[in-house]
């Protein structure tokens, strides 16, 4: 399993956490993908209720998941959160 998060500033580019905008790595659109399922999940101020819905898909039996967490500029504690998961996957 992999977890990707990404951090989306004012200009409207998702930049990979870590990665200057240089060197991002958006997930390629082609079929041939190594996972089964590719989870996008967009996160707005999200810290109360992020970690229900990451862990509930993180609890499934399909190993082959690509979960992308997409932080849209929020003032709490989610980019912090969505690291964290990104560290441990």
């Amino acid at each position: 399993m992999v977890i990707k998060a990404y951090d989306r500033y004012g200009d409207d580019k998702l930049i990979q956490l870590g990665l200057s905008k240089s060197q991002v790595d958006l997930p390629s659109r082609d079929s041939s993908s190594k996972y089964k399922l590719s989870v996008v999940i967009p996160l707005y101020n999200s810290e109360l209720f992020m970690c229900r819905t990451i862990d509930a898909i993180l609890s499934n039996s399909l190993e082959d998941i690509e979960l992308i967490l997409i932080d849209d500029g929020s003032t709490d504690k989610t980019l912090e959160i969505a690291k964290r998961y990104g560290d441990n996957y």
